[in-house]
């Protein structure tokens, strides 16, 4: 039947420019896993904010003092000497932090490793509440908001209305052919 041979055609064409253009705008480019995970960042020059945020410079509760920090693109690490120990603390975006932890308007407090003082979590809260005003989280360009995973891409859109469209005319060309073999 040269009805369905033709058919059959149209869809191949059409599934293998589907698979090419999708392959071709949303293939993902060389980044690790982490990064594709990544929906609020840290601009730099944030630096001096955080240092006053975290204390540096100050004895904190415990006795604890500012050791160290680190600012990655997604969080923060303050490391603390308390005495002999060393206690790390983590920052991040309230979206992406796991439950627990101590939040602020725009920071969630996390302890990384070691065994803080009672304090210490709650006095660095105080520290990053009182100056976190002056912090905005850069949200990346085409993220969704509310969460990860409901974005639909274009050519995801684009793959689903060819398919519905094939099926469509497949449908319609079988029903044609159909008609005309019927005796009048």
């Amino acid at each position: 039947m040269p009805c369905s041979r033709i058919v059959a055609l149209v869809l191949a064409g059409m599934a293998v420019i589907g698979v090419a253009r999708a392959q071709s705008e949303g293939a993902p480019m060389a980044v690790d896993a982490a990064r594709q995970d990544e929906d609020y960042v840290i601009q730099p020059g944030a630096e001096p904010l955080f240092a006053e945020m975290l204390g540096n410079g100050q004895t904190l509760p415990g006795g604890c003092a500012f050791s160290s920090g680190q600012i990655a693109r997604t969080s923060v690490l303050a490391t603390y000497t308390c005495g002999g120990e060393q206690v790390v603390l983590q920052l991040l975006h309230p979206e992406s932090a796991p439950s627990g932890g101590v939040r602020t308007q725009r920071f969630v407090i996390t302890v990384k490793s070691g065994v803080p003082p009672a304090a210490l979590v709650e006095a660095v809260a105080d520290r990053v509440r009182a100056r976190e005003a002056a912090f905005e989280w850069t949200r990346l360009p085409g993220r969704p908001v509310g969460g990860r995973g409901t974005l639909i891409t274009r050519s995801a859109v684009e793959i689903a209305v060819g398919a519905v469209v094939a099926i469509v005319l497949f449908w319609a060309l079988r029903r044609l052919a159909a008609r005309r073999r019927r005796p009048d």
